[in-house]
């Protein structure tokens, strides 16, 4: 597991999580940086209230060379690419033929500064030797942050139990982050002056982020979340005693999904999200069906999904009711099919999401959904549009939709589902 460092705004130095096999060896740093650099690791340990008991390896590598590495990570998770791709897909994020792999290259290629590999504890940082600069000071005190981490927490421990949880993941990348954000702030106000501090901030604009920027806003918010809402959390974590003992503590008590980060009022109160089950369809659709992926999907996924065609405030709006979900992605021989279900605080954040949806549907495809009752399921709201015919139940707090590529498959699959008393748009609407 490693945690790269890039930079999408000039004020914070963020970083991001991507795993990495053992680079080529390169030049070794000259013999007064690797000095430096451990003094680095040490003055973070000081700020950050961790012990260091070792040395932590650098080694120092150019953007072409960390591009190769990114790609070697991607080949050997090419599964859960490809299921990505397909949810992304079927969803709409991504066109028929566009490729995932290529724009994550593209964009990480862009921003990253530096990662550290929890497995072979040793940091990377992408910078000329030459001419180590401020900020790559800072780089070097927010991944010698992950190593702290990594001691005295096994951070990548703890991210591998949650391989499968997305959301559940997500979280605790934003505690991570988040954790490493403010220690370098600290690092920074502690040992720069203020003509450095002015100087390393004037520099954060100073990387070409096109690719960033071009890239989907549900990509560009899903990079960015834990060290935006991540950063917030862990400041909401700090003032209450002014120090790291609660953040400390959370390593230990991990926040459970994107809402406590994105709430942190939440976390305090232990409002966990509730489980949900989608019973699997595949018997009663016949042969050549299966379950391909089962996952949740969470705040932070709805809220950036909304995000992609709607204004912000709509979006988080929207996405704020979250109380839980699963979806499944299935494939029959010539195409797939998603399955959402969903549960909402109240029946009003209920009706909001499913008004939402809609509202986002129509903004993408620039066409009106239009309402279709059919004997079997009378008064689910139905339309084609660019990713295919989509379905939307909500009853009380609970909504349920399924995105298909034709109305008869969605006919299928709701009666698979066994969706009981379906309301109408309109009752929807009222909240009756």
């Amino acid at each position: 597991m490693a945690t790269p460092t890039f930079a999408p705004t000039p004020i914070i130095l963020p970083t991001v999580e991507v795993i990495y096999e053992t680079p080529t060896p390169t030049s070794a740093f000259p013999g007064d940086l690797d000095q430096r650099l451990d003094a680095i690791t040490y003055k973070t340990s000081v700020v950050r209230d961790l012990p260091t008991t070792e040395l932590v390896p650098f080694e120092l590598i150019d953007q072409e060379e960390f591009r190769w590495m990114f790609i070697e990570d991607l080949e050997e998770d090419a599964k859960e690419l490809a299921l990505d791709t397909r949810l992304y897909q079927r969803l709409g994020i991504l066109g028929p033929n566009d490729d995932l792999a290529q724009l994550l290259t593209d964009v990480f290629s862009d921003i990253v500064l530096g990662f550290y590999e929890t497995d072979d504890n040793k940091m990377y940082i992408i910078s000329d030797k030459e001419a180590f600069s401020l900020n790559d000071r800072l780089t070097v005190a927010h991944e010698a942050t992950h190593a702290l981490q990594q001691y005295e927490f096994d951070i990548g421990g703890l991210l591998d139990e949650l391989e499968d949880y997305d959301d559940r993941r997500m979280a605790l990348r934003a505690l991570i982050e988040g954790d490493a954000l403010i220690s370098e702030l600290l690092y920074m106000l502690t040992y720069f002056d203020e003509d450095e501090q002015e100087e390393a901030q004037s520099n954060r604009g100073d990387q070409d982020l096109t690719a960033f920027r071009a890239a989907p806003v549900f990509i560009q918010n899903t990079i960015t979340f834990p060290y935006t809402d991540g950063y917030n959390f862990a400041v909401n974590l700090y003032l209450k005693n002014n120090n790291f003992s609660n953040i400390n503590l959370a390593y230990n008590a991990l926040p459970v999904s994107t809402e406590q980060i994105i709430h942190p009022e939440k976390y305090d109160a232990a409002e966990e999200p509730v489980e949900v089950s989608i019973p699997d369809p595949t018997e009663l659709l016949g042969s050549g069906w299966s379950v391909i992926d089962r996952n949740v999907m969470g705040e932070l996924f709805l809220r950036s999904y909304f995000e992609g065609g709607l204004e912000r405030e709509v979006a988080a709006a929207a996405a704020a009711g979250w109380g839980g979900d699963e979806f499944l992605l299935l494939e029959t021989h010539t195409w797939d099919a998603l399955v959402i279900y969903s549960v909402w605080d109240t029946e009003k954040d209920a009706i909001e999401f499913a008004e939402t949806f809609r509202a986002y549907g129509q903004a993408v495809s620039g066409q009106e959904w239009s309402e279709v009752t059919y004997s079997d399921t009378p008064g689910h709201i139905l339309v084609s549009s660019n990713s295919g015919t989509t379905g939307i139940w909500a009853s009380g707090d609970e909504v349920r939709v399924i995105v298909a590529p034709a109305l008869g498959s969605m006919q299928g699959l709701f009666a698979a589902l066994e969706f009981q008393d379906p309301l109408t748009e309109a009752e929807v609407r009222d909240g009756n």
